[in-house]
């Protein structure tokens, strides 16, 4: 289904397969493409909220092990983000940078290995991940394949020897095209259903392999007959 998403994506806003016949197309420098001519480009700033995270004090204990997510770089890894290894409470939250976003939130991690992926719970974020939130006129099914398909590009820009890094500011100013609403509201409507089912199947996945996790030992005891 990801790969369902991707496709789409590019044939709409890569490919244009549905507008080439009732659309002028005019060059636009920043994305080196052609585009219609009554669709805007904008920094993705401009149309959507982007946080970064930061880190509770590791030397203060009644910051951790409560019931929020919190989430390393390393964990952007996941697709999509369903849990994660360690977690805060209110304090942590409270006293520290870090930022707790919404589920549907597409993240980045900017240090060492850039990539994306977008959270299926609600999470707070380390200082090494970028979020952005979705809204009503750009969701998931527009963010997430945009941005990946912008990882070879982040990944060329991004500088440092030991450990490459980008900065929050890199990602705001980041080119998007941006369709009339009427084009957005029917992709929305088109791709919306694909990553909710795409975060329900994860979901139940980590359900049931908990469940099994649960039920084997007491299995082979013969606790359970």
């Amino acid at each position: 289904m990801q790969v369902m998403g991707q496709a789409i994506f590019n044939r709409w806003f890569l490919q244009f397969e549905h507008f080439k016949k009732d659309n002028k197309f005019k060059y636009n420098e920043d994305l080196n493409l052609k585009i219609p001519e009554n669709w805007e480009v904008k920094k993705i700033a401009e149309i959507c909220k982007i946080f970064l995270g930061g880190t509770p004090s590791t030397k203060n204990r009644e910051y951790w092990n409560g019931e929020i997510n919190w989430l390393n770089s390393g964990e952007v890894a996941n697709f999509p983000i369903i849990d994660s290894e360690k977690t805060i409470n209110e304090k942590g939250l409270k006293n520290s940078n870090t930022k707790l976003l919404k589920k549907g939130t597409v993240v980045i991690s900017i240090t060492g290995n850039i990539r994306v992926s977008y959270l299926a719970i609600d999470s707070c974020i380390n200082q090494s991940i970028v979020g952005i939130e979705e809204n009503e006129l750009l969701k998931i099914g527009y963010l997430y394949p945009f941005l990946k398909n912008k990882i070879e590009f982040l990944i060329r820009s991004s500088t440092g020897n030991c450990q490459k890094h980008i900065n929050k500011n890199f990602i705001e100013n980041l080119k998007i095209v941006l369709p009339p609403k009427n084009v957005l509201d029917i992709f929305n409507n088109l791709t919306q259903n694909i990553y909710a089912k795409i975060s329900q199947i994860s979901l139940m996945t980590k359900k049931l392999i908990k469940f099994k996790n649960k039920l084997l030992p007491l299995l082979i005891n013969q606790q359970i007959i």
